[in-house]
C-alpha cells in the first residue's frame, strides 16, 4: 500500500481539491478520492476520529466507512459530487465526517461494539478486494 500512495502522490500532490474532485466524479478516478482520504487529509480525518471516539482505534474503519459512503450507493461518487465549493473542502469533508463517524458510533452502542467490530471487518475486507 506505501509503494502505491506513494506513486499516486506523486500523480495528483499538484492538484487542487476541486480538480480532484472532479476527477473521481466525472472520470471514476478512485485514485484520486485514496489520495485525498490515505494522503492529503490523513492527518484531519484522524483528529475527527478521535474526536468523535477519543481513540484512533476505529480509525481504518472510519475512513473505510466514510470512503463507501462518498463513493454512495450506486458507486457512482453522487455524495462526493454535492461539493459545491461554497467553502474549503475540508470543511466539507469535516461535517461529512464528523456526521458519519457519529451516526457509527451510535450503531455501534445500539448493537454492541463486539457485532459492529464483526461487520465493521467484513465491510473492510470487501473493500480492499474492491480496491486491488
Amino acid at each position: 500500500m506505501k509503494l502505491r500512495l506513494i506513486t499516486i502522490r506523486q500523480r495528483y500532490s499538484e492538484k487542487s481539491d476541486q480538480e480532484l474532485i472532479d476527477l473521481v466524479v466525472q472520470h471514476g478516478d478512485e485514485d484520486a478520492v485514496l489520495y485525498l482520504l490515505y494522503d492529503r487529509y490523513s492527518r484531519s480525518i484522524k483528529a475527527w476520529v478521535w474526536q468523535c471516539f477519543n481513540s484512533d482505534f476505529y480509525l481504518e474503519d472510519m475512513r473505510n466507512s466514510l470512503y463507501i459512503h462518498l463513493k454512495g450507493k450506486k458507486s457512482n461518487w453522487q455524495p462526493l459530487g454535492t461539493f459545491r465549493n461554497e467553502s474549503s473542502f475540508e470543511t466539507w469533508l469535516k461535517t461529512v465526517s464528523i456526521r458519519l463517524f457519529l451516526d457509527k458510533r451510535d450503531d455501534m452502542l445500539g448493537m454492541g461494539i463486539s457485532k459492529w467490530l464483526e461487520l465493521a471487518t467484513m465491510s473492510c475486507q470487501n473493500l480492499k478486494r474492491n480496491i486491488r
